[in-house]
């Protein structure tokens, strides 16, 4: 009786970490796609980054600031995709959105901070 128990606990954990990986191999391959597309994109945007000081209000402190902080979106990204891809070949399916979004957060970040040396 015990061990009937104990044989399909084990099994609801293999099923656990079958379902983990296959999520987390969607949410790698959806993801990296994404990044992969905006990525010229976002280099784009680094490139026209020194249009900051076009305002006559931005000070130099705050200007090379914000580049900094826009330099910081697609190295995210660089980041993100090898982050992946090694947690995956090293079985760590836990998770998944949360190393997914890092360039989202990483946006998000930098937009409050140039909004708020903007002031």
């Amino acid at each position: 009786m015990n061990n009937d128990s104990l044989e399909k606990s084990i099994i609801n954990e293999e099923m656990q970490a079958l379902r983990n990986k296959k999520k987390f191999k969607i949410y790698a391959i959806c993801f990296s796609i994404f990044y992969i597309i905006i990525f010229p994109v976002l280099l784009m945007m680094v490139a026209m980054s020194f249009m900051v000081f076009g305002g006559a209000r931005t000070s130099a402190i705050a200007g090379f600031t914000m580049i900094g902080c826009i330099y910081c979106i697609p190295s995210s990204v660089l980041v993100t995709i090898p982050l992946l891809v090694l947690r995956y070949f090293r079985e760590k399916y836990s998770k998944p959105l949360l190393f997914c979004l890092i360039p989202i957060y990483t946006f998000i970040c930098v937009f409050v901070v140039m909004n708020f040396l903007d002031r």
